[in-house]
């Protein structure tokens, strides 16, 4: 039920970012910092209650968290507001599909992980939709 309630709020994200976030008088870098920071302070009082800790807190390790969310995250987000600026969100929202499909070819390729015929056909179905999506294969008039 959580699932399905984040997948809705995920597709509903892109289309109000594009209707109500992005005409706001701030660059795309304001937009990402005050969303990310926004989202830190909102989760910050869950982390400490229901966190869950296999090792102690070290200063490597909030710095690795750190760079994560700066470079992982904020880039991220400037990116996102980019592309719904130049392509619409529908078609900034076909972007977010191809993380799992990264994620399967860099952990075949790096970690050597096993790839099965049904991630290679799932692949292809996101790839055929992305293509779709973006009005770049027309299969369907």
């Amino acid at each position: 039920l959580f699932l399905l309630l984040a997948t809705l709020c995920y597709g509903i994200s892109f289309p109000y970012a594009k209707k109500y976030v992005l005409d706001l008088p701030y660059d795309n870098y304001s937009l990402a910092a005050a969303q990310v920071t926004a989202s830190a302070v909102l989760l910050f009082p869950f982390a400490l209650i229901f966190g869950i800790q296999h090792s102690p807190i070290t200063s490597g390790a909030l710095f690795g968290i750190t760079m994560l969310g700066f470079l992982g995250t904020g880039i991220a987000y400037i990116w996102n507001y980019r592309n719904i600026k130049l392509a619409g969100s529908a078609v900034a929202s076909t972007v977010t599909y191809i993380t799992p499909l990264v994620a399967v070819v860099l952990g075949f390729l790096v970690l050597g992980e096993s790839l099965r015929v049904d991630q290679l056909l799932g692949g292809i179905v996101v790839l055929i939709s992305s293509a779709m999506v973006q009005q770049r294969l027309k299969i369907f008039k």
